[in-house]
């Protein structure tokens, strides 16, 4: 039997579906024939685009990372008119009120996957690196611009300055995770930002309401 077609709006839709699940399940507690089931295609389908499991969880990684991307810069040209430690702090901020006003989950597939194939699997360790490097450039950009404009300590590296924020927000998701306890994340961003500005910055985050309404 000649195998189908390949559609781009069909792997589209297996790229959705797996990153829906890998969320919720887990690597271990996601299939591919409940992924199959949810879009409602054959076997055959899923192996004219994926050679396996593996490959299918790394190209998800890759997709969720484009994605988070994409949001993110949405997000902060909302905010385009802010410094940028105002703009990125707010800019974190939006992506969690909004998947509370949601109901979606705060969680992180990238630290999820990280923690639980990375060691395993050298494909989907390959993609986590990927997607991981071009976050971390990006909130490079960001705290590099944020020293030049005297908000954010400059006698730290932005490259390590990024590597710090990025693993305390990751630190701060898991905690929710366990907790439930959205308000927790900005309690811990609020911390870290606490520590890594300047004076002029931190009077500036001191005039974002929630910023000044943190729990103990």
């Amino acid at each position: 039997m000649a195998r189908p077609r390949k559609n781009d709006h069909l792997k589209d839709e297996l790229l959705a579906a797996g990153m829906e699940q890998l969320l919720a399940h887990g690597y271990h507690g996601t299939g591919i024939k409940q992924i199959l089931d949810l879009v409602g295609v054959p076997k055959g389908s899923f192996y004219n685009f994926f050679a396996s499991k593996e490959e299918f969880v790394a190209q998800i990684v890759i997709h969720y990372g484009a994605l988070a991307a994409q949001e993110y810069r949405e997000l902060s040209a909302n905010h385009s008119q802010q410094s940028e430690l105002v703009k990125l702090t707010l800019t974190f901020y939006d992506k969690v009120q909004k998947r509370v006003v949601d109901n979606n989950n705060c969680g992180c597939l990238v630290a999820a996957m990280a923690s639980e194939i990375a060691q395993s699997s050298g494909l989907c360790r390959q993609a986590l690196m990927q997607v991981e490097q071009q976050w971390l450039e990006s909130l490079a950009e960001q705290f590099m611009r944020a020293q030049q404009q005297g908000d954010v300590r400059d006698d730290i590296d932005a490259d390590a300055l990024a590597r710090q924020f990025f693993n305390s927000w990751q630190g701060s998701l898991l905690e929710y995770q366990i907790s439930q306890e959205w308000h927790l994340i900005f309690d811990r961003l609020a911390v870290l930002l606490t520590l890594i500005t300047t004076p002029k910055g931190l009077e500036q985050l001191e005039s974002l309401s929630w910023f000044n309404h943190k729990s103990n």
